[in-house]
């Protein structure tokens, strides 16, 4: 029997909207949803290089949290340039290698290079001395710390839980800036993920933001929200209704797409065939337009 899940972060509907059975191998399976069982799929993945974009995505939540955890009159190229070595080699102090996504030599030093180009721009376009109301607690790559995941009910049976990246705030401390930072290159992201992060900001922290803002760091560029009361409301329905489909769902079908390509799950996937034929009729194109980071 498959497992229930009351618990669910933007990430997680998001998936179940764009995939059901991708949720449930993530979420629900026996199997896939266990531990170790999910970091061996999870590795194999790693070493084909099919996750150097969240490896990417990763180091740099990493760092700019890091970032903004120091001092004002630290916050500068020099600094974030610093960490961003010390945060990529890690304590073996050198390339990551095929164990840490890449499968060469060359394509690391491309990423690393446009993960540098990445962080100078930010240094260059955005102010590096913000107050900061919050930031999730230090943690390294991989590393699992309870407390960043923030978590309320928004009924007595759905929770909503996720992570928020910064809040920024006003010199009087009383207006708050809630700000989720995107690696990925679409920019046509709606105001769920940040409706959603407002309310943990309001209910968990008391830190209600009265801008919410996606930062969209290859560009620079920031789309910003308003969290009123009508949208909030808005999302917390649209979350219950979610959460409702999911507990109803019995079949979790597969909507096969390009995107299965960064699936961790296409093997075992019942549609892993059509999946194939899509991502090779896609083959050439920039795939990673779409993802969600």
């Amino acid at each position: 029997m498959a497992k229930q899940r009351t618990a669910h972060s933007p990430y997680s509907l998001g998936l179940y909207v764009k995939c059901p059975k991708q949720f449930y191998f993530e979420y629900l399976d026996n199997y896939t949803s266990v531990y170790p069982h999910k970091q061996e799929i999870k590795n194999i993945q790693i070493e084909a290089g099919k996750r150097k974009e969240l490896t990417l995505g990763s180091l740099l939540h990493i760092i700019l949290n890091d970032f903004f955890r120091l001092p004002k009159d630290e916050r500068h190229e020099e600094k974030i340039v610093t960490l961003l070595k010390e945060t990529w080699t890690g304590e073996n102090g050198g390339a990551r290698g095929k164990s840490g996504g890449f499968p060469n030599i060359e394509e690391e030093r491309q990423w690393y290079r446009e993960a540098l180009d990445i962080l100078t721009r930010f240094c260059h376009s955005q102010d590096l001395a913000p107050d900061i109301a919050y930031l999730p607690e230090k943690e390294k790559e991989n590393e699992f710390i309870k407390a960043n995941f923030l978590k309320v009910n928004v009924r007595s049976d759905v929770t909503l839980a996720g992570k928020i990246d910064r809040i920024d705030k006003s010199e009087t401390g009383e207006v708050y800036h809630l700000i989720d930072y995107k690696t990925g290159k679409s920019e046509q992201n709606d105001d769920f993920q940040l409706m959603a992060y407002s309310i943990l900001a309001t209910e968990a922290l008391g830190m209600p933001p009265t801008k919410a803002s996606y930062l969209y760091l290859r560009s620079g560029n920031l789309k910003s929200f308003d969290p009123n009361k009508e949208a909030i409301e808005c999302t917390k329905a649209r979350i219950i209704e979610i959460a409702e489909q999911i507990r109803n769902e019995k079949d979790f079908l597969p909507r096969p797409t390009k995107m299965c390509y960064y699936c961790d799950y296409l093997e075992f996937c019942p549609a892993k065939e059509k999946a194939r034929n899509l991502i090779a009729e896609y083959k050439g194109e920039d795939e990673t337009a779409d993802l969600p980071f």
